[in-house]
């Protein structure tokens, strides 16, 4: 039974929606935030008319930090529903030079390479993992393998907030 109210807590209080309540309370309107397309900041109705959010199918299609700096992203939010996948054991034996992405992800940002290679994509994620420290991060109690609940950083690529902005592994 306990699992069973662990899980119900974890979807009452799903990740994403920390999320959005942090980034109201703490990432100035207007932001620029390049986002993995499962953090899901775009679909809601309020955060997607106050910041500027860009959903990529990958956020590893950036390629660096330098080049998200240089298309002018303030944020970058990454979900491991999409980064998760270039780190799995039974992923590891994927080519490097295997094509990731969609036609409709080239279509809408067209500054953004045609083609980019499995290892390229887990080589943005590891150097964003490795360079830079998260503003606020949530990893659940419990892996649930599923669509609910995932874990989520966000990283300032621009800026640096006041220390008590900074939040670690919420609850």
């Amino acid at each position: 039974i306990h699992r069973d109210a662990v899980y119900i807590r974890q979807l009452q209080n799903d990740s994403r929606t920390q999320l959005k309540n942090w980034l109201e309370q703490h990432i100035p309107r207007n932001s620029r935030i390049a986002q993995d397309w499962s953090s899901t900041l775009r679909k809601d109705p309020v955060i997607g008319k106050e910041w500027q959010i860009t959903s990529f199918d990958f956020a590893g299609r950036l390629g660096s930090i330098e080049n998200a700096r240089k298309l002018g992203f303030d944020y970058l939010v990454v979900c491991d529903l999409s980064y998760g996948r270039f780190f799995e054991p039974e992923n590891a034996s994927t080519s490097p030079e295997a094509r990731v992405g969609t036609q409709k992800a080239q279509e809408e940002h067209p500054q953004l390479p045609k083609v980019y290679t499995f290892s390229e994509v887990r080589g943005f994620y590891e150097q964003v993992f490795n360079r830079l420290t998260p503003i606020w991060e949530y990893t659940p109690s419990i892996q649930m393998n599923a669509f609910s609940d995932p874990a989520i950083r966000v990283y300032a690529l621009n800026k640096s907030l006041p220390r008590e902005a900074s939040s670690r592994n919420h609850p």
